[in-house]
């Protein structure tokens, strides 16, 4: 959504330069970038993008020698209880 429209919607009718202040933040807290930060998404990519992203990556997990699970050892099972 167009943060100007965002700012109308949330906000109602203000001066016009208390409204730019408005849209200047909702704009600067839109990004994606410290949601990625805090739950540690190694990629952003455009919805548009997603399919081709997908095929490479489970394409990347099947060659893989383990493909894509660990090897489960019990080196850490308890042996007394």
């Amino acid at each position: 959504m167009d943060p100007h429209v965002g700012a109308d919607i949330v906000f109602g009718s203000l001066p016009q330069d208390e409204r730019e202040k408005l849209v200047q933040k909702m704009m600067a807290d839109s990004s994606p970038y410290p949601a990625a930060r805090v739950y540690g998404i190694q990629d952003i990519i455009h919805p548009c993008e997603t399919r081709d992203y997908l095929i490479k990556i489970l394409g990347i997990i099947r060659d893989s020698k383990t493909q894509g699970m660990s090897r489960h050892l019990l080196a850490g099972w308890p042996t007394k209880f």
